[in-house]
Order: structure tokens, then sequence, then C-alpha cells
């Protein structure tokens, strides 16, 4: 418990039958793994949500979640990131804001990849009773973002 650590969820963006689902999220734990330099990773599937935790043996670059962005993944994979953490405290931290972002992404599902760390707007972050339309990728609470790939 005493590295590095980054977790992401993943779900479906369909409620089809998805062939080789499993193959497809073990490759893609996998690749990212080896995209990121971590020294491995737990895949975890839970009620239709996928738990991938990469530990690394040293601290992450702060451009982390940018490479898993780009790192190859199945069309029906979205994917929400928290920010690499270290320790137990860390890692979670890291899942929680995975969470948070996961939440978010379904107010928006037509894109399919979020990162906690994108900065907030300052609409977003205006103290509001219900979510409204904004451009920018934040996770702010009250933040609804446009639809944006």
């Amino acid at each position: 418990m005493g590295r590095h650590h980054m977790v992401a969820l993943a779900w479906p963006a369909t409620s089809g039958h998805i062939p080789d689902r499993d193959a497809a999220r073990q490759r893609f734990g996998a690749d990212a793994a080896h995209a990121l330099g971590a020294a491995g990773v737990l895949t975890v599937e839970y009620q239709g949500m996928t738990l991938f935790w990469w530990g690394f043996n040293t601290r992450p670059a702060p451009s982390v979640t940018d490479v898993l962005r780009e790192v190859p993944r199945a069309d029906w994979i979205q994917l929400a990131v928290g920010r690499p953490g270290s320790g137990l405290t860390g890692l979670r931290q890291s899942h929680f804001e995975a969470q948070q972002a996961a939440r978010v992404a379904r107010l928006s599902p037509r894109q399919k990849f979020w990162n906690y760390t994108t900065p907030a707007c300052w609409r977003c972050s205006l103290p509001t009773r219900r979510a409204r339309p904004c451009s920018c990728r934040s996770i702010s609470p009250g933040c609804w973002p446009a639809t944006r790939n």
C-alpha cells in the first residue's frame, strides 16, 4: 500500500451484448499499464462497472491521465479516472475521484473519457440547485458539460 496508485472506472456505453467483453477489458488494463509505466494492474468487475487499479513504484508524472486518454480501448468502454495518489489515502482518494467523475459522466454519455483533474470553469463552480450546460470539462458540483467527444 505504500506505493503510488491510480484508479479508473469503466462501464459499457451500450446495454446490448458485448462480444469478448472480458478480453477487451483485460487487454485495455494491460495496455494501459504498459503505456503508463505502471508496475501492475488489478481489474475488478462489480455490478456492471469495472475498476482498474494501476500501481506504480515511483510517483507518476502529472500528465499520466493524458497518457491514459490516448490508450486504445474498445468503443463501448466509457472511462472515468481519478488523480494518482500515494499510500492507502491516495488510493482511496483516487477511487473517490473516479467515482465522482463517473457520476458526472452519466449526465453526458457521448463523451467517453472523464478526468477528475481538468480545471473547473467559473460558471460550474457557482452554487446552484440544478445542473446546467457548460463548455468546460469540469467535475464541479452543478456542472453539466456540453456534449463533446
